[in-house]
């Protein structure tokens, strides 16, 4: 017969089709994927450390709606974003398409409520029409830090950073990491000084922003194609001469020089953000890792100061092996949305939760234990039904008294209650421990606890069960605990002691 057609991956290129006549096609839309128990497991924990961080820089929760009325995503979202906005289709109310950041929508947010203060986090999925690919959905989750609100010059700046840089460091997926940095201002002089039009200097950044990607003549190509002069392009390779600086400071020198002869006030300001900034975030340990790139640029039009993003570098190559993170300043977002308001200023980053997820899971080959404990019990012939049932009982007593603990522990629920299965399911979850209940453990309320590293065990009343347990979880593993948990010997049917 025929082989089951191997179901579509992350990044199938494939055009929708329809199933067999009848038949549902039972596939994720392109771009968009299920979820498996055991990546969850490392989404989970990705998540907390990120929140965690969050969290400890004082910021609160926010969530918004998935979708947003179309006028409000289409105002500020620039030239590539606007075509990778998912529309719904209307039907006959309001206009509506999905959110593709987290950003417009919190700038709707404190439109709405006429808010100028806010230090806000939110972890949510947003949506974009890209070409699928490895590592990039249609469907993905972001992780956003904004503080929206007048502080002290680059204070903003240099705290979302520095929460950036402490999960990065956390997570230690490679051992270095790096923050690049720019500032629209300078990036606007530089256009500007290069001959590239007002009208035109959107469409340079979008094409500018692709050179980490593309060499020099492809972007150059790409910005003539799109009407720049082919003059102010030529001019415009100065760019890339910025980043021969050794350091920071370097490039910090290179761009006062250049700036100086122009006596363009605007930009020698922002040439100061970048001091301070630098400064700041040499205070927090963190300037090693900063690189400042003239060529950066972020895709949307809302920025209106600094800029940045975060990568992890392979330390075999010490070039960057993903960038994880990424955002800047947007003073005027929140009054596009209430122009009575006037500038609120804000700064956000969105930490690259599918990317870094991607790196996790290449990093952690090992599973994740499901639970600690198995709380199993060992039911004879002999038993009747009556006795299987409070054993069974008695079994999830055991449980609750772990869940109330705090103890991750999974219930034995399965009809057949051989010890041979229970110790299989251990291996199998990567279980430390087991509680093992028989009728006469049942009876003298009592249980017996594992520690299956060890291949020792101790009966101890109910009421101590929790306690045993933390000790023989806390214990550390014997080195000699090398052989499986599945060679241990099965117990008498009657009672789980031995």
């Amino acid at each position: 017969g025929k082989k089951p057609k191997k179901g579509p991956e992350e990044g199938d290129e494939e055009e929708e089709s329809k199933g067999p006549k009848g038949k549902i096609l039972l596939k994720t839309p392109k771009g968009m994927k299920d979820w498996e128990p055991e990546e969850m497991r490392i989404r989970n924990h990705l998540q907390r450390v990120i929140v965690g961080v969050f969290e400890r820089h004082g910021a609160c929760a926010l969530d918004t709606p998935h979708m947003e009325r179309r006028e409000v995503l289409m105002g500020k979202s620039g030239e590539e974003t606007t075509k990778l906005i998912y529309d719904l289709a209307d039907q006959g109310g309001e206009i509506l398409s999905m959110r593709y950041d987290l950003t417009v929508p919190l700038a709707r947010y404190m439109a709405s409520r006429n808010l100028r203060q806010l230090k806000r986090y939110q972890v949510g999925k947003v949506y974009r029409r890209e070409n699928t690919q490895k590592g990039r959905l249609r469907e993905f989750v972001q992780c956003d830090l904004d503080i929206v609100g007048t502080y002290e010059r680059m204070m903003a700046e240099a705290e979302v950073l520095i929460a950036t840089c402490e999960i990065l460091a956390e997570l230690a997926i490679t051992p270095k990491f790096r923050i690049e940095i720019n500032h629209r201002t300078l990036l606007k002089t530089i256009l500007q000084s290069s001959g590239v039009p007002q009208e035109l200097l959107s469409t340079a950044c979008s094409s500018i922003d692709k050179l980490d990607k593309m060499p020099w003549e492809g972007v150059a190509a790409e910005m003539v194609a799109k009407g720049i002069p082919a003059e102010a392009v030529a001019n415009l390779r100065v760019i890339e001469s910025f980043n021969t600086a050794p350091n920071a400071q370097g490039f910090l020198t290179l761009m006062r020089a250049y700036l100086e002869p122009k006596n363009d006030a605007a930009a020698m300001e922002a040439l100061r953000d970048l001091e301070i900034l630098l400064d700041f975030l040499g205070a927090a340990g963190f300037e090693d890792n900063v690189v400042f790139n003239s060529c950066l640029a972020r895709g949307h039009d809302y920025y209106t100061g600094v800029i940045f993003e975060t990568q992890y570098i392979d330390p075999a190559t010490n070039k960057p092996l993903a960038t994880v993170g990424g955002g800047g300043r947007y003073d005027d977002l929140v009054s596009v949305f209430a122009p009575q308001m006037g500038k609120v200023p804000a700064v956000g980053i969105g930490i690259g939760f599918e990317r870094l997820f991607s790196l996790l899971v290449e990093k952690t080959r090992t599973k994740e234990p499901v639970a600690d404990v198995l709380v199993g019990f060992l039911l004879g012939k002999q038993e009747t039904p009556e006795q299987a049932h409070r054993l069974r009982s008695y079994a999830l007593r055991c449980s609750s008294a772990l869940w109330r603990a705090g103890i991750k522990c999974e219930v034995w629920a399965d009809r057949k209650a051989q010890f041979k299965n229970q110790m299989q399911r251990c291996d199998e979850a990567g279980m430390r421990a087991m509680v093992m209940l028989g009728m006469q453990e049942c009876e003298a309320q009592q249980v017996v606890v594992k520690n299956l590293a060890a291949r020792s065990q101790v009966s101890v009343p109910l009421a101590g069960m929790v306690q045993a347990v933390r000790e023989m979880l806390a214990a550390p593993a014997p080195a000699a605990a090398a052989a499986t948990t599945t060679a241990a010997p099965a117990p008498a049917p009657a009672t789980a002691a031995q």
